[in-house]
């Protein structure tokens, strides 16, 4: 049998390397503050797609726009840097190390984690590179909701006859922009 990943190995060596992991993580005193208020068990699971990604492939940008959203909070708040990102490469690289997981398997992992490097190089300043293919065009909008004062039904008669608006609503909402508004000003009246 060829070994091509940590999750070729098994699943029990697999959770043992989990396992490891951190608890070399949570006796480092620089990593512990990441982790000291974090459930151990969504730890681990986040851990493990990491490991699973790590033998997936290299990151897309859609990848490394979504590990840089997941931690930018660890960026800006507490200060996540390259010297947290090398010291959780050393500690991943002695727990696979040690339950005696093959280099090769090993340098496959460092080299996908060579590709968010620079994210925790730059922390809060970085940016994820995107190229814009002329088919891959992304239009994001914003909607803006207004509320107005004057709603054309009170929340009371609303209360009074619940069903008034279900039966027809998709036929009316479809037809008439004004009703949309209208429902908008009632929900938002009734809400507050």
């Amino acid at each position: 049998m060829s070994v091509k990943s940590v999750h070729d190995l098994g699943t029990d060596v697999v959770r043992s390397v989990v396992d490891d992991l951190f608890r070399r993580f949570m006796n480092d005193e620089d990593l512990y503050p990441f982790f000291s208020r974090t459930r151990l068990s969504f730890l681990k699971i986040h851990s493990l797609s990491i490991l699973k990604a790590a033998y997936a492939g290299l990151p897309s940008e859609e990848d490394l726009e979504r590990i840089f959203k997941q931690h930018q909070i660890l960026f800006q708040e507490k200060g996540l840097g390259i010297v947290h990102f090398n010291k959780m490469l050393h500690h991943l690289e002695g727990a696979l190390a040690g339950k005696g997981v093959a280099s090769s398997i090993l340098e496959k992992a460092m080299n996908f984690l060579d590709e968010i490097k620079p994210m925790f190089e730059k922390g809060a300043e970085y940016t994820v590179p995107v190229t814009v293919a002329p088919t891959k065009t992304k239009i994001y909008f914003k909607a803006v909701i207004k509320e107005t004062t004057t709603p054309t039904t009170s929340p009371r008669e609303l209360s009074k006859s619940p069903n008034s608006l279900r039966g027809s609503f998709r036929e009316k909402l479809t037809k008439s922009p004004s009703f949309m508004r209208r429902s908008i000003r009632i929900i938002t009246k009734g809400v507050a």
